[in-house]
């Protein structure tokens, strides 16, 4: 009995190891914890292409790549220069030590570590994390959001006019208004009105927040009860609470909750979201950790192969378990 409980807080850590952090951030240590917890990466693929496939849920998760690689390297760069840490030289340009350390070793765990992943998309998704390695510290934040939530505004009205899936018109229309009115009305006028009015309490609030994300992330299903505050009571707080940091932060979860109504407007399932319905908690945290691992590799090989036609993976359906089985 005492086995099963110090198992079972063991696969409670590791889940909020992967989800209070931002799931799609990326940290020295993770890829390689990630590495040890996670399932293969054939595994993750037929996982992967199974939910991602249609041109525009592809589309919108590329521009969320974006936002999800620089916003990571950006809160490391925050970090390091926080914690007053060496900058690493390269070729003669210096980078921050927790970006450089974190960006080289996803990408030797991307590059060495998904060997049936096609060698083109290893090298792409190689490339992705070095230019966000360089571009990182010079990008503004802000006009990145913005980019971010009107592409996929954008992406989602084309494809209700030319994609074969198509979501309701109600639905559509209160997502292409939400991406595009929360970036340029109600995030300036909150900024403008209310920018630091509880400066005197932003430890508090930091610390309130981020306690809430461990708790929301130890749930039986995290996703929606972690990413949902994260993204949007998150961007609040950072404007009420004058922390440029912790916007950095929350665009993790504000890429994620974009994936999400990617998901819904183009009728497919997200992923993480379709393995919550696996009652092996120990399986679908290995499911999850390689999700997260190799995304970028994930991604780039679901778009070669509609776009190009590039051979897949396979894996027997009886190693899966989704809602369908």
């Amino acid at each position: 009995r005492f086995c099963c409980r110090g198992c079972t807080m063991l696969l409670t850590l590791s889940q909020a190891l992967l989800y209070a952090p931002g799931p799609f951030y990326s940290y020295p240590w993770k890829p390689l914890f990630g590495l040890a917890s996670g399932s293969d990466y054939t595994i993750a693929y037929k996982h992967f292409r199974r939910d991602h496939h249609t041109p525009a849920n592809l589309a919108c998760h590329v521009v969320c790549l974006v936002l999800q690689l620089l916003g990571s390297f950006k809160f490391l760069d925050f970090l390091s220069q926080t914690w007053s840490l060496d900058r690493v030289t390269v070729l003669g340009s210096s980078y921050p030590l927790l970006t450089f350390a974190t960006a080289s070793i996803w990408s030797l765990v991307l590059l060495l570590a998904s060997a049936p992943c096609p060698a083109m998309v290893r090298l792409t998704s190689a490339a992705c994390i070095v230019l966000a390695l360089i571009n990182s510290e010079s990008v503004s934040l802000l006009a990145l959001e913005q980019f971010t939530m009107q592409t996929i505004a954008g992406i989602l009205f084309l494809n209700q006019i030319f994609g074969r899936r198509k979501a309701p018109l109600p639905k559509v229309f209160a997502a292409v208004i939400g991406l595009n009115l929360f970036p340029l009305v109600v995030f300036p006028w909150l900024h403008n009105n209310y920018f630091a009015i509880l400066v005197p309490y932003s430890n508090a609030i930091c610390l309130g927040f981020g306690v809430l994300l461990c708790i929301t992330a130890c749930l039986r299903n995290p996703v929606e009860p972690t990413v949902i505050p994260g993204a949007l009571l998150g961007r609040v707080l950072s404007v009420l609470s004058g922390v440029p940091s912790m916007h950095i932060f929350c665009c993790s979860f504000m890429a994620s909750l974009m994936q999400g109504i990617s998901h819904i407007m183009t009728g497919e399932e997200a992923t993480l979201l379709e393995l919550q319905s696996n009652p092996d908690k120990s399986e679908r945290l290995r499911f999850e950790w390689a999700h997260v691992n190799f995304f970028p590799n994930l991604l780039w090989h679901s778009v070669f192969q509609s776009a190009f036609g590039i051979k897949g993976v396979g894996v027997s359906r009886g190693n899966l378990q989704t809602k369908k089985a």
